[in-house]
């Protein structure tokens, strides 16, 4: 496990010839430790515990010293303003192939997992697997080189709901292993800790420096191992093989602006419309991925689509990342939140007219076949099903995370679709919501959470669906609770 200081404004890190023995950021000038005139204790202390100033035991007050941080006093003790916690993979990876039984996990994904024609029921079955074995056959010929995942998001360490601290830790997950096997806490390398309160955002690059150069190796060069299943040693190369994020973790690894370019597939070609009534952008024409001929683009089906004929293709692969790779390339921009003179940073703007993106992955300037993957960044399923969920039978059961409200029924208007459901306006200034065919009344909540309660899934498919069913309260108000 390796310590690394880190700029507070996530500018650099104070590692390498160029910034190890730096006590100030070069880019915003921000202290490499903190202004710990409060403490004393540490390293050149008598081993006491640290005492804030003006508690039970006394602290000497010292001068303050000029162009430093630190003090002139003996006893201050360096607390780093930022620290990265980065733990290698090539070690953990050594252990593994140490251990038989571990060794032959390795090699499951080829020799024993059972491949269906029509389903795809592990990564090897995915295209993406196939074309990156084709175009890199010195690695392919290899089953046990390993295929990582990497997944990051924002966590809060303290249980504070009221706090925004935010601490981003990276974790890689193996695919060569069984599929029942790659979750499991064993198997799940935490590689990265960035220690908060402040969340990186697209500065994200700056800490996985040491990762990509890792990897840079372990894909090109490879490192030397043993195998004690076998008891031979070889060349263990590793990937990365994708990422798994939700959508704001996604947009910080790719740098993709939110908002009206922020559809992952069409980029640049994202058709979008600003609702007055929710006040938020929304993703439309999605009719156009559908097959030529099928019934939603007909016209009886135009009253819930803005009321035209969708005739239009599907728009061609924009986000793989050939095409991606040659929109960003010639992106250059500086990390971290602020400039020298202390001003922050803008980047509401792309660096360049018309391209999507605010910088160009790390990704892409450390792993040379970035570029071929078909999908490099994917978003986690569970996020996504979650919140359709909670939007779905919030809206059936009419809880406050319904999505039907008198700002949807607005939108109805602005978008022309729908007019039976349009909001009347009273005589009083008030308005009034038409009924809609998902407005159930109460025995059909009744008989909707009888139905929940009853759902049984496998362990660890989900989260259990009784829990969310409140038995003493029949009335008409919140059956069930999310």
């Amino acid at each position: 496990m390796k310590k690394i200081h880190a700029c507070p404004n996530h500018c650099i890190l104070f590692r390498g010839d160029t910034f190890k023995d730096l006590d100030k950021c070069p880019r915003c000038g921000a202290s490499r430790y903190k202004d710990n005139d409060l403490y004393s204790g540490g390293e050149a202390s008598t081993g006491n515990k640290r005492n804030k100033k003006g508690g039970k035991k006394a602290v000497q007050e010292s001068q303050q010293p000029e162009n430093t941080p630190l003090g002139n006093d003996a006893k201050k003790r360096r607390i780093p303003a930022l620290v990265m916690w980065y733990l290698p993979v090539t070690d953990r990876l050594r252990c593994i192939f140490l251990n038989p039984k571990e060794v032959a996990l390795m090699t499951w994904w080829q020799d024993e997992r059972k491949v269906a024609n029509d389903m795809i029921a592990h990564l090897a079955d995915c295209s993406q697997w196939k074309d990156f074995d084709k175009n890199n056959k010195e690695f392919s010929e290899d089953p046990r080189n390993v295929r990582f995942a990497l997944s990051t998001d924002g966590m809060n360490p303290f249980n504070e709901r009221m706090s925004d601290h935010s601490t981003w830790p990276v974790i890689l997950t193996m695919y060569n292993i069984p599929t029942w096997l790659c979750q499991k806490r064993k198997y799940l390398f935490l590689t990265v800790l960035v220690s908060g309160p402040k969340q990186p955002g697209i500065d994200m690059d700056v800490f996985l420096e040491p990762v990509m150069q890792e990897f840079e190796k372990l894909c090109k060069h490879g490192v030397p191992m043993y195998d004690a299943f076998l008891q031979e040693d070889f060349t263990l190369k590793a990937i990365i093989f994708v990422t798994i994020n939700d959508h704001p973790a996604l947009f910080a690894l790719s740098g993709q602006i939110k908002g009206k370019t922020g559809c992952l597939v069409c980029l640049d070609d994202t058709k979008w419309v600003f609702l007055d009534g929710s006040k938020k952008v929304v993703y439309i024409r999605n009719r156009r991925f559908l097959k030529t001929g099928h019934k939603y683009r007909s016209k009886l089906y135009m009253r819930y689509y803005d009321n035209t004929l969708e005739n239009e293709p599907p728009p061609k692969r924009r986000h793989n990342g050939e095409h991606v790779y040659k929109m960003v390339k010639n992106i250059k921009i500086v990390y971290g939140k602020k400039k020298l003179d202390g001003t922050i940073r803008d980047r509401s703007k792309p660096p360049i007219e018309g391209v999507p993106f605010k910088k160009q992955s790390i990704f892409f300037q450390y792993l040379p076949y970035w570029p071929q993957l078909e999908v490099p960044h994917a978003i986690d399923a569970m996020h996504v099903q979650k919140n359709v969920f909670e939007s779905l039978m919030g809206t059936l059961m009419d809880t406050a995370k319904s999505k039907d409200g008198l700002k949807a029924r607005k939108d109805m208007v602005q978008l022309k679709v729908m007019p039976e459901l349009h909001p009347i306006l009273e005589d009083n200034g008030k308005y009034t919501l038409p009924m809609a065919s998902y407005n159930l009344d109460l025995p059909e909540r009744r008989t909707l959470c009888t139905f929940v309660k009853d759902i049984k899934v496998p362990t660890g498919f989900s989260a259990n669906p009784k829990k969310l069913v409140i038995h003493c309260r029949p009335t008409r108000e919140n059956f069930m609770h999310f």
